[in-house]
């Protein structure tokens, strides 16, 4: 991004944060979106406002909490575009503050200080098909801190850019981590035993295949189903033998994996 793209006084490290003017981006993989981390989180909208003068970024975004504990999503945009999201368990309210950053349907926006809050299944089925599919849902997702270092700040990608980790030194990238577009969101689920909806979370994919999540990886032996000091005992002697790689192996399987580079053939 440049200067232009931080804000002024910003300052990227490359390692950890230890002033107050410095933001880090620990992006490692290919991705169409872009992790930000904050020294001082009160210069995230100064970081979103100028991320966002760059052509490349379309939406950045990133949790608020007040005093009172109450949080919600700021979401902005393009040209001054600007929203709010709020939730109760599943249900989600889509406040427009400035224009429709999301381009939600205008039946599901709360306007002024009026919340309408409507189920996730109406937000699903009324935006599964938009230009940022069912994006109230996963951002909401993105703001319950589900890894070990989330990011403060998003800033999601037009189709046609990504952004550069360090990976990509040392191995060609060919995939990568998506942006809320549908180009970047959506994959191919396809099956002959059970009927699927048009569109379907990935969270929901097994279910609805009628696979229960320890039979999804039927080749991989569950190891944690009784005592777990034996168990670990048994990771700790594979590990003592190595890893098999199968790699002298042509059978007409680990030809497939190979041809459609789910394994690689070095």
């Amino acid at each position: 991004y440049g200067r232009e793209g931080r804000g002024k006084g910003l300052e990227i490290s490359k390692d950890k944060l230890s002033a107050p003017n410095q933001v880090i981006f620990p992006g490692m993989a290919l991705a169409s979106f872009l992790s930000v981390n904050f020294y001082d989180l009160d210069r995230r909208l100064e970081f979103a406002t100028n991320a966002l003068k760059n052509p490349a970024a379309e939406l950045v975004t990133y949790l608020e909490t007040d005093s009172n504990g109450k949080s919600w999503i700021e979401v902005l945009g393009q040209e001054g575009a600007h929203a709010r999201i709020f939730w109760k368990q599943d249900l989600y309210a889509y406040s427009a503050i400035q224009k429709n950053p999301l381009r939600i349907p205008e039946e599901l926006i709360s306007r002024g200080q009026n919340l309408l809050f409507h189920p996730d299944s109406t937000f699903f089925k009324k935006t599964q098909d938009s230009h940022f599919p069912d994006a109230v849902y996963r951002l909401v997702e993105s703001a319950k801190k589900q890894v070990a270092n989330p990011p403060d700040l998003l800033v999601s990608l037009k189709d046609g850019y990504c952004g550069q980790g360090d990976f990509s030194q040392f191995v060609k990238m060919v995939r990568m981590h998506g942006s809320f577009t549908a180009g970047s969101s959506f994959g191919l689920v396809a099956n002959t035993s059970h009927p699927i909806p048009p569109a379907v979370r990935s969270t929901d994919i097994l279910s609805h295949l009628g696979i229960r999540v320890e039979e999804a990886f039927h080749k991989s032996k569950h190891f944690f189903h009784g005592d777990e000091n034996s168990s670990i005992q048994e990771l700790r002697t594979q590990f003592a033998d190595g890893i098999p790689t199968r790699i002298n192996e042509f059978s007409p399987e680990m030809i497939f994996l190979r041809l459609t580079k789910i394994l690689s053939s070095t």
